[in-house]
């Protein structure tokens, strides 16, 4: 405990001195550079929030300093350099129920480069280096340090090639034992671009990069080509136009796995083939009265072979709203690979502040492995798992369970104790799977990745009055060594006629389809065709009607259908009066469940000048939503409309009036929002608003009431003040207090 303390004492000695030098380097910049060559920007923030909720007292408080100095200096018409420093310090504390929280963060980063340029040249070459410092009450400092370099060249001879060539370098490091971050990265760009005839453009890029993670135990080497072909051109006169364009991309990638420690055993990580999600009812997961999975409703959400596949997949509980209903996620394993351990990164619950650690707490797994080789099956066997906890160095969950073997591993979760409300969920963004040093052969991985496209398009105009418009683009996606391969189709046609001086029409079609020799991937295609009319037969009115059909295929199978109709209108009946319509009809069929949805929308809006000190806006809107047929059908009427009102008291006052109604099936909110705007001189001004809702149910009527402050003081071209204060007496009684000030400045 005594070396703890020491070391949070020696990390907040160390930061007060970093701010004491920030502080320094910025008077000394002052007074040694002219105003032309240097930009600096110091800010100090303080917020403090306070309220009651749940019958117990609350309160934030943070204080934030910054800088940015930026030193330019020209020595010749081809040498300059740059000289920038940075830092922040940032404390913050929270209480709550009797216990208090503090944290603290706080960094310095000086910058330099040197550039020289010419006519037909350029070369820049800098760096950067990092320091950070992170403490809290409830856990030791932790500094991490970053350092880059970097240096780039440009050379543009005439009617030669254009080349470039960059070489990059970033490391990281912290000061924990064992270290939880030791990683560097070198990467090295050539490329060269020349242009044929002034109308075939070609370019070549290679980069070399490699990375090595001595904490995870991995070094990736990768190698990318790209090169790109176009060609554009017009005839008769311009009357055909035609453009095409070659794209070819080749990445191979090179893992050395080093066993490192995984839930006790010294493991390395394996290849993984895609990824896949499903909200599932599956009877063995959780309830008895969860049903099989429908087959059909796996989505892929990573089509890679690597050790690490990355998605974005919400680790929802209930589906929201539909008990039962949760997140699994699943990836394809080869085929006799024994593994015992499975990493999934995740990050926060929306607007929770917590340590991930703490919004973690009461999550619970339960890992299934598939035999068969397909991803659509339900017999999933279950396999008694363990589960540690992220924390804010290594952000995932670390499950473990016995070495088990198949086709599929899948992850599900089972429980969630802290999500409420059906949002407030956390969010998986990567997953790996490890298998024990000692099984398999060899520990080095190679991928490969063939990507080509090709697209074209065309525009004709045979006549004055019409103008087509087609394109089509096909792409290739290889993948080695799974034998992996995607095809995507996209094809367009527009044309656009005026067949009257007062009307024209515009038709759309477009199509989209994707195949792979994966089983596991169907075939997709979707369709969109549309028609427009609009018209503007006054100065004063503009219309037009719009008509569409939206078709989803999988498999070769229908599996929805939506047909619209809209009508836009735009009127200028009288001087100072504008009024906007709109109404849209739609009709959708969802054949999977064999729903139908049908909607009506109308909106009316209106602004006009009443006086020339007093504006008014009035809007109108209505809808209609019913869905008959499928697990939930239902029907909902909704009607929402605002009124506003700004009148200029004088030229330094404003002050406006808004009220907002909204009627859905039994529920209604009334707003009310009132605002004056004080503007006594060009450098001060002052906002007051006062905004309160009321809501009236079946069950009783509730209202929130806010009141809000800000003011804001120019006091001289080089400083700024700012302030922000406001109360808030919510529903339930709860009551929040919160200021914000900042204190610019800048050179």
């Amino acid at each position: 405990m005594a070396a703890t303390r020491r070391r949070r004492r020696h990390a907040y000695v160390l930061g007060r001195r970093i701010a004491a030098a920030l502080a320094m380097c910025a008077m000394i910049g002052s007074v040694r550079a002219s105003a032309e060559d240097l930009n600096l920007l110091a800010t100090s923030s303080a917020n403090v929030n306070s309220g009651t909720a749940g019958g117990q007292s609350i309160s934030q408080r943070s204080f934030i300093q910054s800088l940015d100095m930026n030193y330019n200096r020209s020595v010749s018409p081809l040498l300059s350099y740059r000289l920038r420093l940075r830092g922040l310090d940032d404390e913050s504390s929270s209480s709550s129920a009797g216990s208090r929280t503090t944290s603290s963060s706080r960094f310095v980063e000086p910058e330099a480069d040197l550039t020289l340029s010419g006519l037909r040249y350029s070369l820049d070459a800098g760096g950067r280096f990092r320091e950070t410092f992170n403490s809290t009450s409830q856990s030791s400092p932790l500094r991490v340090t970053e350092d880059h370099e970097f240096i780039r060249a440009f050379f543009t001879p005439d009617l030669l090639p254009e080349f470039n060539f960059q070489l990059e370098r970033t490391a990281a490091t912290d000061d924990q034992t064992p270290r939880g971050l030791d990683r560097e990265e070198i990467r090295a760009i050539f490329g060269a671009t020349y242009t044929l005839a002034q109308k075939v453009n070609l370019a070549y890029t290679f980069t070399n990069q490699t990375t090595d993670d001595t904490a995870a135990g991995r070094k990736q080497d990768q190698r990318s080509h790209v090169g790109t072909a176009s060609y554009a051109d017009g005839f008769w006169r311009d009357r055909i136009a035609v453009n095409a364009n070659y794209l070819i991309t080749r990445l191979d990638t090179t893992e050395r796995l080093s066993p490192t420690a995984v839930g006790g055993v010294v493991a390395v990580p394996v290849v993984l083939n895609n990824a896949f999600s499903l909200p599932e009812r599956d009877a063995t997961v959780a309830a008895v009265n969860k049903t099989p999975p429908d087959p059909t409703t796996y989505q892929n959400q990573s089509t890679g072979t690597s050790t690490a596949l990355t998605f974005s997949v919400p680790l929802t509980v209930n589906g929201g709203t539909t008990q039962n209903l949760n997140q699994s996620i699943a990836v394809g394993l080869t085929p006799g690979t024994s593994v015992t351990t499975v990493r999934l990164t995740v990050t926060g619950r929306a607007g929770d502040l917590r340590d991930i650690s703490l919004q973690a707490a009461g999550v619970v797994f339960q890992v299934f492995v598939g035999a068969v080789p397909l991803i659509n099956q339900t017999a999933w066997t279950l396999v008694p798992s363990s589960a540690t906890l992220p924390t804010s160095l290594n952000p995932f969950f670390e499950i473990s369970f016995a070495a088990t073997s198949g086709n599929f591993l899948k992850i599900h979760v089972a429980s969630d104790s802290q999500q409420l409300t059906g949002l407030d969920f956390l969010t998986a963004t990567q997953i790996e799977v490890f298998r024990p040093a000692a099984a398999g052969a060899g520990n080095r991985v190679t991928t490969g990745n063939l990507l080509q496209l090709v697209a074209g398009g065309l525009v004709a105009q045979p006549i004055e009055a019409l103008t087509l418009n087609g394109n089509a683009t096909y792409s290739t996606n290889s993948q080695d060594p799974s034998g992996r391969r995607d095809d995507t189709a996209t094809y367009s046609v527009i044309a656009t006629g005026t067949p009257h001086r007062l009307l024209t029409a515009t038709g759309v079609y477009q199509a989209t389809f994707t195949t792979s020799n994966d089983p596991q991937t169907p075939r997709t295609d979707a369709r969109i065709a549309s028609l427009t009319l609009s018209s503007t037969p006054l100065p004063t009115l503009t219309a037009s009607l719009i008509g569409s059909r939206n078709e989803d295929e999988t498999g070769g199978v229908l599996q929805d259908r939506t047909d619209s109709i809209g009508f836009n209108t735009a009127l200028k009946p009288y001087r100072n009066l504008n009024v906007d319509f709109t109404a849209t009809g739609s009709q959708s069929d969802n054949f999977v469940d064999d729903s139908r949805t049908r909607a009506l929308t109308t909106a009316l809006n209106a602004n006009a000048t009443l006086t020339p000190r007093l504006t008014g806006l009035f809007g109108y809107g209505f809808g209609v939503n019913e869905v008959t047929g499928g697990p939930t059908p239902s029907s909902t009427t909704t009607n929402v409309g605002f009124l506003s009102f700004t009148y200029t008291v004088s030229r330094f006052l404003n002050a406006t009036g808004r009220w907002d109604f909204t009627a859905s099936e039994g529920t209604y909110t009334v707003g009310q929002q009132y605002r004056l705007d004080l503007i006594p001189t060009l450098k001060t001004s002052v906002f007051l608003t006062y905004l309160r809702t009321d809501q009236f149910t079946g069950t009783g009527t509730t209202n929130t009431n806010s009141l809000t402050l800000t003011g804001r003081w120019n006091i001289s071209r080089y400083l700024d003040l700012n302030m922000t204060g406001s109360f808030t007496r919510g529903a339930t009684g709860d009551t929040v207090y919160s200021l914000f000030t900042t204190l610019a400045f800048r050179l």
